[in-house]
């Protein structure tokens, strides 16, 4: 097909063409592939085992810049030498 309509379509470019039709299937591959892990929304909330309710649950009451907070002390106590970053690398390194 790609050899006869460049003789039907003057403008068609031929072999060059095939780069397009080898990314296409491609694409469709990799949609098929991809679709077996697909969840529907109805579905979803079956779909989250104990772990992911879990987390879910922990996540619920965290205050985002209150966590944020915590981040910025422990970073600038780890600043000044009131937390060492690396002790459990050091206890290993002296094996």
């Amino acid at each position: 097909m790609v050899d006869m309509l460049p003789e039907l379509i003057p403008t068609f470019p031929g072999q060059a063409n095939l780069t397009g039709c080898f990314n296409h299937i491609l694409s469709l591959v990799a949609k098929t592939a991809v679709h077996q892990f697909d969840v529907s929304k109805s579905k979803a909330n079956d779909a989250l085992d104990e772990a992911e309710w879990e987390l879910r649950e922990l996540a619920e009451g965290v205050d985002l810049e209150d966590l944020a907070t915590q981040i910025d002390d422990l970073q600038k106590q780890m600043a000044v030498g009131g937390i060492a970053e690396n002790d459990d690398d050091n206890e290993d390194n002296k094996l």
